[in-house]
């Protein structure tokens, strides 16, 4: 057991200062219970939303409704060889192209991969001569 000297801080903080820390460390802790309560709602709200979309997707899959975008082409974007110069040169940047190309960035990264496992592909054939 801890064992407190008595001074005359010590009076006082056993006397005045304690009793507040404690209401205080109860407000706390009735603060945290609440908040803890309304993550629980807020997660099952989500759970029951993303059951419900989820239960929708699947009917209108099954009505033949549903198919999603797929996946961004370079085909996709007839000035993307244009804006792929543009880039190689520094002359712009790839958030230019992205807000040009109306795509998010990381669609633009995609996409710049894709272009260049194409020119490995381009260059490997061409060095087999398999052109």
């Amino acid at each position: 057991m801890i064992q407190f000297h008595e001074t005359a801080y010590g009076k006082k903080f056993f006397d005045y200062q304690l009793p507040t820390l404690i209401k205080e460390i109860g407000r706390l802790a009735d603060a945290v219970e609440e908040l803890s309560k309304h993550a629980k709602y807020d997660n099952a709200r989500k759970a029951e939303i993303r059951k419900r979309q989820a239960e929708g997707i699947e009917r209108a899959k099954k009505a033949g409704k549903f198919q999603g975008h797929g996946a961004a082409k370079i085909d996709d974007f007839e000035d993307f060889e244009y804006y792929y110069r543009l880039l190689e040169k520094h002359d712009i940047t790839k958030l230019e192209v992205a807000e040009k190309l109306n795509i998010s960035r990381p669609t633009l990264d995609k996409l710049l991969k894709q272009r260049k496992v194409e020119e490995v592909i381009a260059s490997t054939e061409k060095s087999d001569g398999r052109e």
